[in-house]
């Protein structure tokens, strides 16, 4: 296992730093999308991206202090530790959420069709760059990248 780990796009270093931080913290949406399922959403402060496991899915309103929408499910993939719902929002938009897969669980699973709410904490969206280039870690310099 590496503990630096480089995205390239097109011959650029699209982003530099540990597995974790790359995951956790894209910098850009192609990082985020490269490393893992990713949904990107607005916030006031522009656009983010809210990983799957960070996304709550419920039967009832979105909880107090925390983000959310309604929709109908239209995916479910059982993924043996987690399952995997797809969900599409009013206005036609889609979020995909996972749920851990605990003892029984599985007999728990959100029919298609189904409606939901998908809910998050803003805290859990982290901020991607709108302008191109290289980006990295903690301002590390891309030149002394290895």
């Amino acid at each position: 296992m590496s503990d630096r780990l480089a995205v390239f796009r097109n011959g650029q270093i699209e982003q530099v730093g540990p597995p974790a931080y790359v995951y956790e913290r894209p910098a850009t949406e192609f990082v985020a999308s490269f490393v893992g399922t990713s949904n990107v959403i607005k916030t006031a402060r522009g656009r983010a991206v809210l990983r799957p496991e960070k996304i709550e899915l419920s039967e009832g309103p979105v909880p107090a202090g925390r983000l959310g929408a309604s929709g109908r499910v239209i995916d479910v993939a059982y993924l043996g530790m987690v399952t995997r719902y797809t969900v599409e929002l009013e206005g036609g938009k889609t979020m995909t959420a996972v749920r851990q897969n605990r003892s029984g669980a599985h007999q728990h699973t959100l029919a298609p069709e189904s409606r939901v709410t998908v809910s998050w904490d803003l805290a859990d969206a982290f901020d991607l760059v709108t302008n191109s280039g290289a980006e990295t870690q903690l301002g590390e310099s891309v030149k002394g990248a290895s």
